[in-house]
């Protein structure tokens, strides 16, 4: 199985990203592909919701050429399951994280039908430095619009960890990372 880790933190070293690459650790025990990538490290442009969208959306997938068309939807059409993670800090994912989500508006046809995503399996990793159920909202948001309520994809599981607040770059949980290298493992 290919899997893709897209991090939604400004943080490479981060508590997000290190939950999603302990389950890559897992997988590749199972000879499973890992690929990671970086949101911050894209140049990712805004939706603009371009006019015959789905004529442009058939012929070259978005009007911009940039990170997101070249590098990130290449890649998320290669993989079998994707881990979206990313950090609550104002109650809600990233701004990158949703300019990414915005794009994904290249999926979606005239008629509201999806191409090229739905049946793929999807992973979220939510974190917040608040008690582990103040920002359960941002998990069922990332759940209801990646799963079948809307662009139909499978969901593996939905992970939402609190309580971080140790440094930046280092984990203060050290038992998740195992937890979830060992769930990692079962993909």
């Amino acid at each position: 199985m290919k899997i893709l880790a897209i991090n939604g933190s400004p943080n490479p070293k981060g508590n997000t990203h290190n939950i999603a690459k302990a389950i890559m650790r897992g997988a590749e025990k199972n000879n499973h592909t890992c690929k990671d990538m970086q949101l911050y490290d894209m140049d990712i442009k805004h939706c603009v919701a371009c006019e015959n969208s789905n004529e442009v959306h058939l012929e070259k997938d978005c009007i911009f050429d940039d990170d997101f068309k070249n590098t990130l939807l290449p890649a998320i059409r290669d993989a079998d399951l994707v881990i979206f993670s990313s950090p609550v800090y104002m109650g809600q994912v990233t701004g990158k994280f949703k300019t990414m989500l915005d794009r994904f508006y290249t999926f979606v046809m005239k008629d509201f039908s999806m191409r090229d995503i739905p049946g793929k399996k999807f992973i979220t990793v939510v974190t917040s430095g608040a008690p582990t159920e103040v920002f359960k909202e941002v998990s069922d948001y990332l759940e209801k619009w990646l799963g079948k309520q809307f662009w139909g994809m499978e969901k593996v599981a939905v992970i939402h960890e609190g309580d971080f607040t140790g440094m930046s770059g280092k984990c203060d949980k050290p038992e998740l990372l195992k937890k979830y290298e060992e769930f990692g493992a079962t993909l």
